[in-house]
């Protein structure tokens, strides 16, 4: 009998998860990842790297398809966290400071959007680079 009970609530609390989830999409206060319009089709991600972890990249570079133009290395959120945030370079204070314009991505991800991280992702906290206009290298700030 008590299977039948834990089942039950199980499946109620699916339902209702799921019920809640449509809700706040309905609203727009979240999205569902086929919602995003990005560049690369995950069929279309090849394995260039093994670098581990994930990375906080901007949708200017997921979506909009513009070139990394800054990363850092900063602290891990998590373990799987690898410290690594990508922006274009292109976007405002507003535009950074608004969480929905940035996701998380496996760093392998990031890679097949710019190839040009790779040769940096083995740096150390706190490193700091920024694209050399109209190359695939990057420059240490710090």
């Amino acid at each position: 009998m008590l299977e039948k009970e834990v089942y039950l609530i199980c499946y109620y609390l699916f339902f209702e998860t799921l019920s809640i989830i449509q809700y706040l999409c309905s609203l727009k206060l979240i999205q569902i990842m086929s919602d995003y319009k990005f560049r690369i089709k995950t069929e279309d991600i090849k394995l260039l790297t093994e670098a581990k972890g994930y990375g906080i990249v901007s949708d200017k570079i997921t979506i909009d398809g513009e070139k990394v133009g800054f990363m850092y290395k900063d602290t891990k959120e998590d373990d799987d966290d690898s410290g690594w945030r990508f922006l274009s370079g292109t976007e405002s204070e507003e535009y950074v400071s608004d969480p929905s314009n940035q996701m998380f991505f496996d760093l392998n991800t990031i890679a097949n959007y710019d190839p040009a991280i790779i040769p940096y992702l083995s740096r150390k906290k706190g490193t700091e680079l920024e694209r050399i206009e109209g190359s695939d290298e990057f420059t240490e700030l710090t």
